[in-house]
């Protein structure tokens, strides 16, 4: 009988996000196919939690804890360092077949804790398009290109996320490759569109570069001129938020 494959999956936390989501979904079916996956957050938050040790998927915890906007660099790397270890620790004590990070912080942490703790193979993901790897002189790009450099493979979760990361990073992993992510079909209702009355549409998710919302303004510009009666809804705030408001303006779609 073979061993069964084990993986440590690192992740900042467990809130509702969309790789943390992700993740809720995916593991306990990769247990069903005999991948034994055990989950370390650096903050052991959220409501996802409950969800993964319902389904026998064990939580770690690391001593991770701050608020970035609140802590300066220098304050915040002992924190940094003492979460290393947590990870490097929980590596050697595990025996992990591989290390698989998602998200910004978790990559920092893991792929330096996962060369401490000499781990078989790690393993980063690239889940969307991040403004600092366009600016060579952000802290941040220099970290991630230090993940790459210690990472044994590289996954993204679309080609354009897997351009970004070619085009603008140094050092990438020989290894990478492309796996969206997965749904299960059966978990969702099929829609029934009304034949009469409004056509209504809503995106939700950060105002952010990213997210692409202006071409659901000009999608919604297009279904209007060609007679159809139509509404967006946009649910979330940042940085593209004022962006948007003029592009309807000049779409002529102020109501949207």
């Amino acid at each position: 009988m073979s061993k069964p494959v084990r993986v440590l999956t690192v992740v900042g936390s467990l809130l509702v996000g969309g790789a943390e989501r992700y993740l809720a979904r995916v593991s306990p079916r990769l247990l069903k196919h005999g991948v034994e996956v055990e989950i370390c957050t650096l903050e052991r938050v959220g409501p996802l939690v409950e969800v993964l040790e319902a389904s026998n998927i064990p939580v770690h915890n690391t001593s991770f804890a701050f608020r970035r906007r609140q802590v300066g660099m220098v304050r915040l790397l002992p924190v940094v360092s003492q979460t290393i270890s947590d990870v490097s620790r929980l590596i050697r004590r595990g025996r992990y077949d591989a290390v698989h990070s998602y998200l910004f912080f978790a990559d920092v942490i893991a792929t330096a804790a996962a060369k401490m703790a000499r781990a078989r193979r790690m393993i980063e993901s690239r889940r969307a398009l991040h403004a600092w790897r366009h600016d060579p002189n952000f802290l941040e790009h220099s970290l991630e290109l230090s993940c790459n450099v210690l990472s044994d493979e590289l996954i993204a979760n679309s080609q354009a996320v897997m351009r970004d990361v070619e085009e603008h990073e140094r050092w990438v992993p020989r290894r990478r490759t492309v796996i969206y992510n997965g749904i299960e079909p059966d978990e969702f209702r099929l829609a029934s569109p009304r034949a009469k009355g409004r056509l209504r549409m809503i995106t939700v998710g950060a105002l952010a570069p990213r997210k692409g919302q202006e071409y659901a303004l000009e999608a919604l510009k297009n279904v209007r001129d060609a007679g159809v009666e139509a509404e967006l809804t946009l649910v979330g705030s940042g940085p593209d938020a004022a962006m948007l408001g003029r592009r309807s303006g000049q779409l002529g779609i102020t109501e949207y």
